[in-house]
């Protein structure tokens, strides 16, 4: 059983893992169920491929855009469990659900992991305004977030985490005992390059990001550096995604004179992102708050060159003039620069993309679901031999 407090219809890291490791896992034969909160607040099942179930718990609305609170009262989780009778629980988050079927787990002596996605830095900004003013107010529901944290994880029998990064952001926290760095992953065989990235041929270049266009996301950052760049050559700028700061981005683009190069095509479904990253010629992640980013991986997958924010985990994927460039966060005309310095050499920007693809073929999705298989299995097996 694997619980989330993210689940599609919503779009995150966590969402986008747990969706792939629950297929994953049910097309290597095993049986999973996904407990989520319901997008509409009743409960309900489905049941969308063989070996897969998803049970919708009661939920209520928060805050931030089309998350929802899980209901989970103890007789419910203990009723999940019952219903489903797992050999191992698998929760994503420490909130109402993952703490609540945790407990349940632990009742029952049924062993339980927990995967690190959290940093406050993602939530606040979807906190009150008063929040978002006040930093002693920030720093002190910051604290209070990471110590609810540290109560859930330090009782599982297995804490992982998507990078180092992330493993070191739980340890600074408090939290004891070894934690198992297992990549998120991705598909290769889904994200492959394409043959003519960097043919140049007179057309513009196209940069891409991909993510929520958040406040922490900070893509803003992109569309300040723009500016800087298209004094020299032509530029399409892709922001695909939606959120809340999506009429600010635009008004910020029109008001630096940019916005006939940069496009906002919305939401890409799933299937359609693999077509978009492959007209790509540049990808740049301009968050300072990734625990690894899915999005970077899916795109130095498909042959991009990165130029991504030098925070969290981001340096573990991206290899300062390798495969791409860092740059400090915020900085927009050092991002600028970076981008120029990937663009001024066709054949250079080429050979990032090649060593992209390179590194992210240690990332893959089918390592990420058999490392996972081999804990799990060493967790069941001890559970049963005590």
């Amino acid at each position: 059983m694997i619980a989330t407090e993210t689940f599609t219809p919503l779009v995150n890291g966590p969402s986008v893992f747990t969706e792939r490791l629950a297929t994953g896992l049910a097309h290597r034969g095993h049986d999973v169920v996904v407990a989520a909160p319901s997008p509409n607040g009743h409960r309900f099942v489905e049941e969308p491929s063989r070996g897969l179930t998803i049970y919708r718990v009661r939920s209520i609305p928060t805050p931030y855009p089309q998350q929802r609170c899980a209901l989970l009262t103890r007789g419910d989780a203990d009723g999940l469990l019952t219903d489903f009778h797992p050999d191992l629980v698998h929760i994503q988050n420490h909130f109402v659900l993952g703490r609540a079927l945790a407990q349940a787990a632990r009742r029952r002596q049924i062993p339980a992991v927990g995967t690190n996605h959290f940093m406050p830095a993602n939530m606040l900004p979807h906190a009150p305004g008063v929040l978002l003013r006040l930093a002693p107010l920030r720093r002190g529901l910051s604290a209070a977030l990471w110590r609810q944290f540290v109560s859930v994880y330090r009782a599982l029998d297995a804490v992982t985490a998507p990078s180092q990064a992330a493993a070191a952001l739980a340890r600074a926290q408090g939290l004891r005992g070894p934690i198992h760095v297992i990549s998120n992953g991705v598909d290769l065989m889904r994200f492959h390059p394409a043959r003519d990235h960097f043919d140049g041929g007179g057309r513009a270049v196209r940069i891409v990001y991909v993510g929520r266009l958040d406040p922490d996301k900070e893509v803003e950052v992109l569309i300040r550096a723009m500016p800087h760049v298209v004094r020299t050559r032509r530029v399409e700028v892709v922001l695909a995604g939606r959120g809340t700061a999506e009429r600010s981005l635009r008004r910020l683009a029109t008001r630096l004179g940019v916005s006939e190069c940069v496009q906002f095509p919305g939401f890409v479904v799933d299937a359609q992102l693999p077509g978009l990253l492959q007209t790509a010629t540049l990808f740049v992640m301009p968050s300072p708050n990734e625990l690894q980013s899915i999005a970077t991986l899916e795109a130095m997958a498909s042959g991009l060159p990165v130029v991504a924010a030098d925070a969290v985990a981001l340096p573990e994927l991206i290899e300062d003039g390798r495969n791409g460039f860092l740059f400090p966060p915020g900085e927009a005309r050092a991002l600028a620069d970076r981008i120029e310095r990937v663009l001024a050499d066709p054949s250079r920007a080429a050979g990032m993309g090649q060593a992209s693809r390179m590194i992210a073929e240690g990332h893959s999705l089918e390592r990420t679901l058999g490392a996972f298989e081999a804990l799990y299995g060493r967790l069941v097996k001890r559970s049963l031999a005590a």
